[in-house]
């Protein structure tokens, strides 16, 4: 305990941890990140480490990379006083694959090695593992607005914040909670993001961790959205490949087909394969509704007969926010209805005008 006794400010005991105890070495954002401190903290205590010669910096692209000076004339006492610390370092973060399982089993379309065992985290510790990792793993980053828009309602926004913030990561969860307001159109995502917005950031800085060369740190900056510029980062990730991302897998379905799914395939023991009940099957097509997706629902139909007022009673309480213009998706389903009910196509179109039926 001695180093707690002598080095009383979290910020500069944690980053000696890191540089003299775990031989970490990264830019100021990505120390700060596995510290648990501010970027101000870690940026303030840094440069005094360089000033007093216990840290060195090199270039790596454009990220200026901090590790500990061994040529400091108190590097022998410094490592001593960093292993006899009983606290040790901070304890290192989940690996990258045990947070990507956690995703999985929150609905992430990540393909993983094996399902999520044990015990596991809260959902808003989860999720601040998620962002902390989206600086290294773009497929994660991607993923990440469907996690959030998918638990919006079962999140606790105050604890989310606390367990991001001890990550050092509230810039990036508020950037990732207005991306994900702007993907969903909900303007509670985007007014709980406002808070987290760091304004004296006035440089955008790299978003993922890696050093960027010349070449690539200009089509970053030429890619960069300009809601990631505002919220100070660099990203080579324009807003269509989250746009892309979500449109495919949100509310792609009506809510509760999870619930009606069906087994098939039976004799299979060590495999239990389920598909969606036909009706659901149906809605799914009809968000798309090309010629492919009709002929194939005129087969279901035809295997067995379809009930078309579950087609339009699912449809009203359950894709509500399916992420098409409700106008569209209305129109689709009256395509749908023709080709297999043609005699109560105006009749449902009637219903859907009605008092009640759902707005387009």
């Amino acid at each position: 305990m001695l180093l707690s006794y002598l080095v009383t400010s979290r910020a500069r005991r944690e980053l000696l941890r890191l540089l003299w105890g775990a031989g970490a070495e990264g830019s100021v954002s990505a120390l700060a990140r596995r510290a648990g401190v501010s970027f101000a903290a870690a940026h303030r205590e840094l440069l005094a480490m360089r000033t007093a010669g216990l840290a060195r910096t090199k270039r790596e692209g454009v990220a200026l990379v901090y590790s500990a000076n061994p040529g400091s004339p108190h590097a022998t006492l410094l490592r001593k006083l960093v292993e006899e610390d009983h606290a040790g370092p901070r304890p290192s973060a989940p690996d990258t694959e045990k947070v990507r399982t956690w995703l999985s089993a929150a609905g992430a379309p990540l393909l993983v090695s094996r399902p999520a065992t044990g015990p596991m985290p809260s959902l808003e510790q989860v999720v601040a593992e998620a962002v902390a990792l989206s600086h290294r793993d773009a497929a994660v980053a991607r993923v990440l607005p469907l996690v959030l828009w998918r638990h919006r309602n079962g999140l606790d926004h105050e604890e989310l914040v606390r367990q991001a913030s001890l990550r050092n990561e509230g810039q990036a969860l508020g950037f990732f909670l207005e991306l994900t307001g702007r993907l969903g159109s909900d303007r509670r995502l985007k007014a709980r993001a406002r808070p987290l917005r760091d304004r004296r950031r006035t440089r955008a800085r790299p978003f993922f961790t890696r050093a960027l060369g010349r070449r690539e740190l200009a089509l970053t900056r030429a890619r960069t959205p300009a809601l990631a510029r505002r919220w100070g980062y660099l990203l080579n990730m324009g807003l269509d490949s989250f746009v892309s991302t979500f449109g495919k897998h949100r509310d792609a379905a009506p809510h509760d087909f999870e619930s009606r799914l069906e087994r098939v395939l039976p004799r299979l023991k060590r495999l239990k394969a389920s598909v969606p009940e036909r009706h659901d099957l149906v809605l799914m097509k009809v968000l798309r509704c090309d010629e492919h997706d009709l002929q194939a629902i005129e087969e279901i139909h035809r295997r067995s007969p379809l009930d078309p007022s579950v087609l339009v009673t699912r449809y009203q309480q359950e894709m509500d926010s399916a992420i098409i213009e409700p106008r569209r998706l209305r129109a689709q389903l009256l395509v749908a209805i023709e080709r297999l009910f043609p005699d109560q196509v105006d009749a449902v179109a009637r219903r859907l005008k009605a008092p009640g039926g759902r707005r387009g």
